[in-house]
């Protein structure tokens, strides 16, 4: 019996010294009923990992790193059923040793997230009480936003799709009718993609692009341009920014709960139920990546309201 194709995607804190001095396991778990995935760090600054079966097991090993910083590292691992993964390390593609030939990956950690609450701008009593309604409504949407990304419940990340659905896709968003007289620019900061993909990734039955850039190096979004942006790919299948805020709002319960009405809305609903990543079903940790940007996308509007009232 062949390996059965899979995805893993996960995050793990980097220890400041940098590679430890004996192999370290960082992932392990089933992907399915038949297959295993094991993820470890070796001491010489290499990533290995083993994908197994009742009747297989492959075992690849990636180029050598150089790391640079302390804090965190989002990895990624896709493969076919010849078990051999494709790995992305925060966005970027790594090597097997074999195709680096000798070449060093240098390895830029991503700063260490808090966990205490912190509300995205500082909103006075008195602002608020001056504020006009739709004013009031959007800055206590981007407090309302920045606690859920922080608790990242399951219900919260659900809630958060309305949230992003009204001040972005609502038939008048609220995004627009707070800018209209403030007319500031919006701009949706994301994570750049490093390319070309190469043909087995592009085979993967699963593949998550990550948007929120993290300190990494970003490009600037207008608005249809980050709406438009693959998010997700699932058998040769994209999903794109707007299209998971719909069906995360609209079927799995964000505004209400309703039938998938196309195969892009099915296949999200498949992968609700199939993949999950850091704990949540893959739709819902899209979901928190997207609200991340938009947040950060918000800030100028709601600093420019604070401004106009507390002069």
């Amino acid at each position: 019996m062949p390996i059965h194709p899979g995805t893993v995607y996960f995050q793990i804190r980097w220890p400041s010294e940098g590679f430890p001095k004996a192999v370290e396991t960082v992932f392990s778990g089933n992907v399915d009923a038949d297959t295993w995935c094991t993820v470890s760090v070796l001491p010489k600054g290499c990533l290995q990992t083993d994908i197994a079966s009742s009747d297989a097991q492959v075992t690849s090993i990636f180029q050598m790193m150089r790391i640079k910083g302390t804090g965190y590292a989002v990895l990624a691992f896709s493969w076919g059923d010849d078990g051999k993964p494709s790995c992305y390390i925060n966005g970027a593609q790594l090597n097997t040793i074999e195709q680096a030939t000798g070449r060093i990956f240098e390895l830029v950690l991503r700063a260490e997230q808090k966990d205490e609450s912190h509300p995205v701008v500082h909103v006075s009593d008195n602002t608020l009480a001056k504020a006009s309604n739709n004013e009031w409504l959007f800055l206590e949407t981007l407090r309302d936003m920045d606690a859920r990304i922080l608790r990242h419940s399951d219900y919260d990340l659900v809630r958060l799709s309305a949230l992003i659905r009204q001040l972005l896709l609502d038939d008048v968003p609220l995004a627009h009718l707070v800018n209209r007289d403030l007319n500031v620019k919006i701009r949706f900061d994301v994570m750049v993609r490093q390319g070309p993909e190469p043909a087995e990734l592009i085979e993967a039955k699963f593949q998550l692009f990550s948007l929120s850039p993290d300190g990494l190096v970003s490009e600037r979004n207008t608005l249809d341009q980050f709406l438009g942006r693959a998010v997700l790919r699932m058998e040769k299948m994209e999903f794109s920014v707007k299209e998971v805020i719909r069906t995360v709002a609209h079927v799995l319960g964000g505004v209400h709960s309703g039938q998938a009405k196309n195969d892009l809305e099915e296949k999200l609903v498949q992968l609700e139920s199939k993949i999950r990543a850091h704990g949540s079903p893959m739709p819902l940790y899209v979901i928190q990546d997207i609200a991340k940007v938009v947040v950060q996308a918000m800030l100028p509007i709601a600093a420019a309201i604070v401004t106009k009232y507390e002069k």
